[in-house]
C-alpha cells in the first residue's frame, strides 16, 4: 500500500511525464492579453518555470507579464526581481497600476546565492521573475527551480541568455523573444507540451529601449552589506521608492 502511495504522488506532480499521454491540461493564469494567451494554450503555466530566451535585454520583454505582475501584486503577494539588467523605473511600474508596496529588487554576487534566494523567494510563495546575466546556469539548477516552482501555485519567470536556445531545460515553457520591427516582439516557441515548436506570434512592445539605465552603471551605496537575512528581507521588505533612496 505505501508503494501504490507513493506511486500515486509521484503521478500526481506537474512535472512528471507520462508515455502515449498527449494531454496538454495544464493550470494557467491569463497573460491579460487574448491573443497571447491563445497562443499558450490558456495563458503562463502556473506551478511551473517558464523561461524566456531573451535574444538582446531591454527589448519590451517584461511589457508580455505586466499584467500577471499586476495582477499578484494587486492580491498582496510579494514579487521578487532577482538580478534585473535594468533599473526598474517605479513611475512606469505605477502606470502599469504595479503595487509598488509588493515588490522587492534583489542582486546576488554569486550562482550560489542566487540559487539560493530563487528557490526561498518561491517556497515563500512570492512571485519570482530571476534573470540569468552570464552565470553558469546547469540543467541541474535549473531543475531545482523547477521542483520548488511545482509545489506552488504561482508561476516562476526565468529570462535567460541567448546561449539557453542550445541547451536543455525542465522549464515547463520556453520562448525566443526577438524584436521584431519598431516596438513589435516575436515570440518563437520552443517547448510547451500540446503545441509544435517553432509557431510564432508577434506582440507589440510597450518599451523604450533608450530609456534604460543598466544596473552594474549605476551610482549604488557601497556600504549596503552583502549578505542579509532574506526571511526578515521578506517579513521587512521596504516599497521600491524606499529601495530607490
Amino acid at each position: 500500500m505505501a508503494h501504490k502511495f507513493l506511486i500515486e504522488n509521484l503521478l500526481a506532480r506537474s512535472d512528471t511525464w507520462i508515455g502515449n499521454n498527449h494531454s496538454s491540461c495544464k493550470e494557467v493564469v491569463s497573460t491579460g492579453n487574448l491573443i497571447l494567451d491563445e497562443f499558450l494554450l490558456g495563458g503562463w503555466p502556473i506551478s511551473s518555470l517558464t523561461e524566456l530566451i531573451i535574444k538582446k535585454e531591454g527589448l519590451g520583454e517584461l511589457s508580455l507579464i505586466m499584467q500577471t505582475v499586476k495582477k499578484y501584486t494587486d492580491r498582496n503577494h510579494l514579487c521578487i526581481w532577482l538580478n534585473p539588467p535594468y533599473e526598474p523605473y517605479p513611475p512606469a511600474l505605477a502606470n502599469a497600476e504595479v503595487a509598488l508596496n509588493n515588490l522587492l529588487i534583489i542582486n546576488t554576487s554569486s550562482v550560489k546565492e542566487w540559487l539560493w534566494v530563487a528557490e526561498q523567494s518561491i517556497r515563500d510563495n512570492a512571485l519570482l521573475l530571476l534573470w540569468n546575466r552570464n552565470q553558469n546556469i546547469n540543467y541541474q539548477m535549473l531543475r531545482k527551480l523547477q521542483l520548488a516552482a511545482s509545489e506552488t501555485i504561482l508561476p516562476v519567470f526565468l529570462f535567460n541568455s541567448p546561449k539557453a536556445t542550445r541547451d536543455s531545460s525542465p522549464a515547463f515553457l520556453r520562448i525566443i523573444i526577438d524584436s521584431s520591427q519598431t516596438k513589435k516582439l516575436l515570440l518563437t516557441l520552443k517547448k510547451l507540451r500540446g503545441k509544435a515548436p517553432g509557431q510564432q506570434l508577434i506582440m507589440p512592445s510597450m518599451i523604450n529601449i533608450s530609456d534604460r539605465i543598466e544596473v552594474n552603471k549605476m551610482l549604488v551605496n557601497r556600504n549596503q552589506p552583502t549578505h542579509c537575512d532574506f526571511n526578515f528581507i521578506l517579513e521587512k521588505s521596504k516599497s521600491s521608492q524606499e529601495i530607490y533612496n
